[in-house]
């Protein structure tokens, strides 16, 4: 037995020994691979907030600057460190952290991955940054249509390795890639009721009315169902309503809340809809009250969901400024004698004279009256007295009507926007048709690819004239081509009144979509067709200080309201008079609110038609309107006179509103 020892001795050191090299690997599985996890989870954070925190950074500084976060275009006028400048780096290989300056918009995203431990300037570690804008899609994510600029971070460290050195694998590597974008998405519902319950319908002078009023309906007949449908819907708006007025039968009365609900169903024909969202906690006293008949498709009853959740309410058009024109240069004018127009005419700024002064028409402020045929053209020339050069080039030119349009006849359009500027004589409309009717329809496939957007303002529309309009004395912007600028009227808020007319639009359509030669920087305002100027309201909304010297707290056009004529219920950051809303709004009797009769005629509209907060919409004798795929943004709508029916069948060109998003 002894000697049996003294041959086997050592043995199973040796197999001990042979069996730690597969221990180790299976240590260096457990130890090493599960470090490289840890560290691989940090890492991912890291470059998600790095992503996420730079796109964030160039909303703020776009909007910052004043400009639309839908789109643009990276170079030297978009590209920089300046405070209202976004970055974009492109190139492949990526930048390096180390080498972004601190002025940068990508810088902090940098700071946010050295926040998460990654830092560009420790030996093991690398962070690197990607971006860019306009139409080109971020290489990590490039099924991603709807976006406008994105930001792609990389964070990277080297793991010195414990028990798989063994195996002789020193050091590991672990990495993680986010990419982060302003994004489009698609914005819900049919109907966006917008007044709270200090917003009134207000006349300069009188007490305010219907204030918090959403909805108030009460057809003289029923209509019958809606497309689709089985009901009796004189509002017909099957993707959904928002009500945004707490409004209700335990309010106090007089201007925070003159009526019990935030919207009626009327008492002879429903709204129909497949849903009803009201701000608020409940019914009464805690939110708005809704009476009468709501109902879906099938004929059910559909009950009201209240949310407190402000971004559901607010105007679904903030952070964005209001739609910038879109010529690059003062518009060559075109002025016409005695306004009246018609032919193949060209995109220019038009306006009315009867006399000359100087040898040059001298401006009257009238009305352009579309007599005949007139179509819009880029082709088109001025029948007129020519100022300021040729015509504009490219495929989505601003066309301008000083004194507003008298559609008499057929306007036809082509792709572009059409500002109707303002009226010379207060309470009078910026668009009219006569009671015989005109019709507005497309010219082109320019027209419905790329869409065509009426704005309905003044003379002081930002980028037009400035606040020297209203007062006669000459002024800057796109106006500059104008002869005898100083001899035009001033030029009003006005209302609509379009009657017995048939009026066939499509609104704006996204440049990501195949045919649409849409500027990138008007995709976030997809889907508008109609456009009333934000100024025109009895609320105020943020703008350029230079334009509203009764707004203290205004900074900058973005969307948001900053004061109303009554603060007591709490919705507006800051009171004014009245008086001070309509002196900075340059609203009248009547411009805040729009009258549509559609009488015989059918307005087709697919798209978006915004109004702002303070303002209201009023149908008046027919069931023409909306019969196209139309989405409504309004203070207020009020359908209680004749047999009047609202189609809102869904929209399928709906606005979209771009935001930060991770998208990979």
């Amino acid at each position: 037995m002894i000697r049996r020892k003294k041959t086997s001795g050592g043995q199973a050191i040796v197999m001990v020994t042979l069996a730690l090299i597969a221990m180790c690997g299976m240590m260096g599985l457990a130890v090493d691979l599960g470090w490289s996890f840890f560290v691989e989870k940090q890492a991912q954070a890291a470059a998600d907030g790095a992503a996420l925190a730079a796109v964030q950074e160039a909303v703020s500084r776009l909007g910052g600057g004043g400009s639309a976060i839908s789109g643009f275009t990276c170079g030297s006028s978009s590209a920089g460190t300046g405070a209202s400048q976004v970055d974009c780096e492109p190139a492949n290989p990526p930048t390096r952290c180390g080498s972004v300056l601190a002025t940068s918009s990508l810088h902090v995203g940098c700071s946010f991955a050295k926040t998460n431990g990654f830092d560009d300037s420790v030996a093991r570690q690398k962070v690197t940054m990607q971006s860019d804008g306009g139409t080109n899609r971020p290489p990590t994510a490039p099924g991603v249509v709807l976006i406008s600029y994105w930001v792609t971070a990389r964070t990277v460290q080297t793991i010195p390795q414990l028990f798989s050195a063994v195996l002789n694998n020193t050091q590991g590597t672990v990495s993680a890639i986010a990419t982060a974008g302003i994004v489009g998405s698609i914005t819900p519902g049919s109907f966006y009721g917008m007044n709270h319950a200090g917003d009134c319908w207000s006349l300069p002078g009188a007490p305010g009315v219907n204030c918090g009023m959403d909805i108030k309906n009460g057809s003289k007949g029923s209509i019958g169902p809606c497309p689709g449908g089985s009901g009796t819907g004189t509002i017909c708006a099957p993707a959904g309503v928002f009500l945004s007025s707490t409004c209700n039968s335990s309010s106090p009365t007089g201007n925070t809340c003159s009526q019990p609900w935030a919207g009626d169903g009327g008492s002879h024909g429903g709204i129909e809809t497949s849903s009803i969202v009201v701000m608020g906690t409940g019914g009464p006293p805690n939110g708005g009250a809704i009476t009468g008949t709501w109902t879906n498709a099938s004929g059910a009853n559909v009950g009201a969901t209240y949310s407190n959740n402000a971004a559901t309410f607010k105007d679904p058009t903030s952070p964005n400024p209001q739609p910038p024109l879109q010529a690059s240069s003062p518009i060559p004018s075109c002025g016409v004698l005695g306004g009246n127009l018609t032919g193949t005419v060209g995109p220019y700024q038009y306006y009315s004279y009867t006399t000359l002064l100087g040898g040059k028409p001298k401006p009257d402020g009238g009305q352009i009256s579309i007599n005949g045929t007139t179509t819009f053209s880029s082709a088109g020339g001025c029948p007129g007295i020519l100022s300021g050069g040729s015509a504009q080039s490219g495929s989505f030119p601003t066309v301008v009507f000083w004194g507003g349009i008298n559609v008499v006849g057929t306007m036809n359009l082509t792709a572009g926007q059409y500002v109707m500027a303002g009226t010379s004589v207060p309470d009078t409309p910026v668009m009219t048709t006569p009671s015989s009717g005109g019709t507005i329809q497309a010219a082109d496939t320019t027209a419905t690819n790329t869409g065509t957007m009426f704005v309905f303002t003044d003379g002081n529309y930002p980028g037009l004239g400035g606040p020297k309009v209203q007062g006669n004395s000459g002024g800057t912007g796109q106006i500059s081509a104008i002869p005898n600028w100083d001899q035009m009227p001033a030029l009003y808020q006005g209302n609509i009144n379009v009657k017995n007319s048939t009026i066939t639009m499509e609104g704006l359509v996204n440049s990501a979509v195949g045919g649409s030669t849409l500027p990138s920087s008007m995709n976030v305002y997809s889907g508008v067709v109609w456009w009333q100027d934000r100024r025109n309201s009895m609320v105020e909304y943020n703008e350029n200080p230079a334009f509203a010297p009764h707004c203290s707290n205004c900074t900058k056009d973005d969307g948001t309201v900053v004061g109303c004529a009554d603060q007591t219920a709490g919705q507006c950051t800051a009171s004014q008079t009245t008086g001070e809303i309509v002196t900075d709004n340059h609203v009248t009797a009547t411009s805040p609110g729009v009258q549509l009769d559609p009488g015989h005629g059918s307005i087709n509209v697919n798209g978006v038609y915004y109004q702002p907060r303070g303002a209201w919409i009023q149908i008046i004798h027919g069931t023409g309107f909306g019969t196209g795929k139309l989405q409504t943004i309004t203070g207020s709508l009020e359908t209680t006179s004749g047999n009047d029916k609202f189609l809102l069948q869904g929209p399928t060109n709906p606005l979209i509103t771009y935001k930060t998003a991770l998208i990979q």
